[in-house]
């Protein structure tokens, strides 16, 4: 962007609330409409994970052929310097699929995002430890390869 070029058009209309946070937006077309997907906001939320105190956040979709794909982040996110989370409980990528933009994700195993589905995509391995930010990390929609996470 060049500067100048950015109008601050105020709040985006959600209320502050500790049940989900206001960041993460994506923007995605859904059957001809394009509706702003924000993080983890209740009461649509596109995963859920009823295990580690219900640590998801930053769910980001995009379509490749018939599929709506989401990735979000899981796991424990922060206090690394003090403690580390066991290993497998650290952040890490997930993701499902649905064939519908607004619902029925489900993973590799058909357990549904919102029953504390999802297949992990990336995880610490060898020198990566805690991977997330797949909204910003990068993902290309290849036509022939499908999707492709990069970092």
């Amino acid at each position: 962007m060049e500067p100048g070029s950015w109008t601050d058009h105020g709040a985006i209309g959600l209320p502050a609330n500790t049940a989900y946070n206001r960041i993460d937006p994506n923007w995605i077309t859904i059957e001809g409409k394009h509706p702003l997907k924000i993080s983890s906001v209740i009461p649509h939320p596109l995963a859920y994970n009823a295990r580690l105190n219900h640590r998801e956040e930053a769910s980001f979709m995009v379509q490749h052929r018939n599929y709506y794909n989401v990735l979000f982040s899981g796991g424990i996110a922060s206090s690394y310097t003090a403690n580390y989370p066991a290993a497998g409980e650290e952040y890490r990528i997930h993701m499902c699929h649905s064939t519908s933009g607004t619902g029925a994700f489900v993973d590799k195993a058909s357990t549904l995002c919102l029953k504390s589905g999802g297949t992990i995509l990336l995880a610490s391995h060898e020198q990566v430890y805690a991977p997330g930010g797949q909204e910003v990390a990068g993902i290309i929609n290849d036509k022939d390869l499908g999707l492709i996470l990069y970092y």
